[in-house]
């Protein structure tokens, strides 16, 4: 009560505030009774004093008291620790990974990081410490590194459950540096789960490389993503995987648009398998991992947004132009298989991109592609239309091609109606009507 009082009242001298921490912590390893009053007389103390007056003598201490976890955890309960552990944890980080660190010290830290909420910026702090503190074990041989590395592993897992995403953030600050930091950093990113995303590419990693400013290192970035995928050497997550490609496709360069398709076109592989054979590895990749109308939205946006006066850009040095592989990927099959309307849906609204708008080489190259592709021809309105437009494209040098091209899509569309039930016309003309007016504006 009286050093509680004290750090309220008064500022004190640094040496006062290091003594008086190392006092009430030394005096809970003999009475566990107590333990949870003196962590709450050290919460006030640490509050109200300057940052960084207190010593390790204190954190010493409570590292060695067996109910820290869950006198941690009562106090939490009803007040604001964050002083304290702002003090405690980074102490108790590098005792745990210091090269002499116990299994009971880290087992201290672990405990702790279950027991309270890390907030404030903590949880950055936490996984900044780890790894500043991995960082610093350059000297260990290549037996006691694996050792380490062993026995490391679950608080590398405990923290991407509990602070994930500040642990990528302080893995994608740490990608400068060479020789030896560079390997610790390699071998500490093979512990996490997250490794995939940041592997070094040249001076950055593979996350910062996806949104870097030059467009030439985008591609890069996704073309090494397709590498790593279908080698499936690397785990890679699904919230990753879905921003990676899905902000490359609303990128403004052709050459990036193609890298994310291949992204989402890679599907089957062969590699060895452990046993030297051949054999299939399906991969999902993110036709399977991502909502498919999350995918299907995507590539829509893709093809509604492109400027088909200035397509000749867009049909870059790849297997497929951009725009032809966006409506290939829109007939993939999976994308149907838990929604059996979504593709129906998404006919529809590619229904508007059939109008032929002008004679250049890219606009009639998309139309055949769009028209032959099963998306469309699975369409009521349009399923004759593929034959249709062979048909009239052999008429594209004539002046009066383009009213042609349109009639026969009208006449096609019209035909459909008419075939229709009743109810189905009606609700045909009344999508017609809103899609066409949506793409007018």
């Amino acid at each position: 009560m009286v050093v509680c009082q004290l750090a309220v009242a008064v500022p004190m001298e640094a040496g006062l505030v290091d003594a008086l921490a190392a006092h009430v912590a030394r005096s809970l390893l003999g009475d566990p009774v107590l333990v949870q009053e003196g962590l709450g007389c050290l919460v006030v103390l640490l509050q109200n004093q300057k940052e960084g007056s207190a010593g390790p003598r204190a954190a010493v201490s409570l590292g060695a008291v067996p109910a820290l976890a869950s006198g941690l955890r009562a106090v939490a309960a009803a007040h604001d620790v964050a002083p304290l552990l702002r003090y405690l944890l980074p102490h108790l980080v590098r005792a745990a990974l210091s090269g002499s660190g116990e299994e009971d010290q880290l087992a201290v830290l672990e405990s702790v990081l279950e027991a309270v909420p890390l907030t404030g910026g903590l949880d950055r702090t936490v996984a900044r410490c780890v790894l500043s503190a991995y960082l610093g074990q350059a000297h260990l041989s290549p037996d006691a590194a694996a050792a380490f590395d062993r026995r490391l592993l679950p608080l590398v897992r405990l923290l991407e459950s509990r602070c994930g995403a500040a642990l990528d953030a302080v893995l994608a600050a740490h990608v400068t540096g060479g020789g030896e930091q560079r390997s610790l950093y390699h071998r500490f990113l093979c512990l996490s789960l997250s490794r995939g995303k940041h592997q070094l590419l040249g001076d950055s990693s593979l996350l910062l490389s996806l949104k870097h400013h030059q467009p030439s290192v985008r591609e890069a970035a996704l073309q090494h993503l397709v590498g790593v995928i279908t080698s499936a050497q690397v785990s890679l997550d699904e919230v990753f995987l879905k921003d990676a490609v899905m902000e490359r496709l609303k990128d403004d360069v052709p050459e990036v648009v193609t890298s994310a398709l291949k992204v989402l076109e890679v599907s089957v592989v062969d590699r060895p398998s452990p046993s030297g054979s051949l054999q299939l590895v399906l991969l999902q990749v993110l036709l399977d991992v991502l909502d498919p109308e999350d995918v299907v939205l995507s590539l829509l946006a893709l093809l509604h947004s492109a400027d088909l006066s200035v397509a000749e850009s867009w049909s870059v040095n790849a297997p497929l132009p951009v725009l032809t592989e966006a409506v290939r990927l829109l007939s993939d099959p999976r994308l149907g298989q838990t929604d059996a309307e979504l593709l129906q849906r998404a006919g529809w609204r590619l229904l508007p991109l059939l109008v032929v708008s002008s004679c250049s080489s890219s606009q009639l190259l998309f139309a055949s592609c769009l028209a032959h592709s099963s998306i469309v021809a699975r369409h009521p309105l349009t399923a004759n239309w593929a034959p249709e437009l062979d048909e009239v494209m052999k008429r594209s040098s004539e002046p009066d091609f383009l009213g042609l091209a349109n009639e026969r899509l009208v006449a096609v569309m019209s035909a459909g109606l008419l075939s229709m039930e009743l109810f189905s016309r009606r609700d045909a003309v009344s999508r017609l009507t809103s899609y066409y007016s949506g793409f007018s504006k």
